[in-house]
């Protein structure tokens, strides 16, 4: 339960969202696109969490890539029809003390839980699901709108896609970036991960915990040692060398890095309580640790 709660716990932005709405895939794929104001052959491609591209909270973090300088797009993953932001308020409303007050309460969780939570799960359990829509809207980017580097930002729900993407023979992204992932499965979602990554990190995570999160990077970092031992003799054996030694200092490892927000729970980067300092500092670094490798990186 508690692991669940944190998934849809938090608050609603404030602000309005400056991009369109537009259509990828002949149509059928609605995305939010956020278009800075110069041309740009960047982009960054967000996958959601289970507030879907519709989230206005999402959708201002896709304003704000836009501002410095790259065309961000968020697809509809779930067919317009994701959880409400008002399940939000259930999540963190405290327990009434009246007994049929607390009755009323706990029904209304019950009534929530089924008439939206249950057939969301049903229809959308499973990100993998996902990868064809980012696979057609990647493909328009690079065909159709002069994009030659692509980044993939992942928040919970859409950190699974992220590192699948991430993963891909067919190099599809050329960077990675995630906060507080969800439904990631250890070794096999992180060992044949072959671009760039940084990974936010929560205190507080019940989806990523402490314990994985640590499995994670050690797989990053025993990857990046076997990278280093089957460097090849002859010419450019020193200039690789460097680059992994340099790459090992810069991010711990090869391409990749870890940053821990303490004080911080699941969801701090898309939906934390921006009236809380220590969470509202979290989310502002966090997007703009991102902002800062997707700029080194594409």
């Amino acid at each position: 339960m508690e692991a669940h709660r944190h998934c849809v716990e938090g608050s609603v932005a404030t602000g309005t969202p400056t991009g369109a709405e537009q259509t990828f895939g002949d149509g059928s794929i609605r995305v939010y696109v956020a278009t800075p104001s110069e041309p740009t052959t960047a982009a960054i491609v967000i996958a959601t969490d289970v507030f879907g591209y519709s989230f206005v909270n999402t959708r201002l973090i896709a304003d704000e890539f836009a501002q410095v300088g790259f065309l961000c797009v968020v697809p509809d993953i779930f067919d317009n029809k994701p959880l409400s932001p008002d399940i939000m308020k259930l999540a963190v409303a405290p327990a009434p003390t009246g007994f049929f007050s607390t009755i009323s309460h706990y029904a209304t969780i019950a009534s929530t839980a089924a008439t939206d939570g249950l057939p969301f799960i049903w229809n959308h359990g499973s990100p993998i699901k996902k990868i064809p829509i980012y696979d057609a809207v990647i493909t328009e980017l690079r065909e159709k709108h002069n994009i030659s580097k692509i980044g993939l930002q992942g928040y919970c729900y859409g950190g699974k896609i992220g590192t699948l993407l991430a993963s891909s023979e067919q190099h599809k992204i050329d960077a990675m970036a995630t906060a507080h992932p969800s439904f990631l499965s250890l070794p096999e979602d992180i060992i044949n991960i072959n671009v760039p990554t940084l990974w936010c990190c929560a205190e507080v995570d019940n989806q990523f915990p402490t314990e994985t999160r640590k499995k994670a990077e050690q797989i990053l970092l025993e990857k990046t040692q076997q990278q280093q031992q089957i460097v090849t003799e002859g010419e450019g054996r020193e200039a690789q060398l460097l680059t992994l030694t340099q790459n090992a200092k810069e991010g711990g490892g090869a391409n990749y890095r870890f940053i821990d927000y303490p004080g911080t729970t699941h969801g701090f980067a898309t939906r934390g309580n921006g009236e809380d300092e220590t969470i509202a500092a979290a989310a502002k670094d966090a997007l703009a640790q991102s902002i800062a490798f997707f700029k080194q990186y594409l």
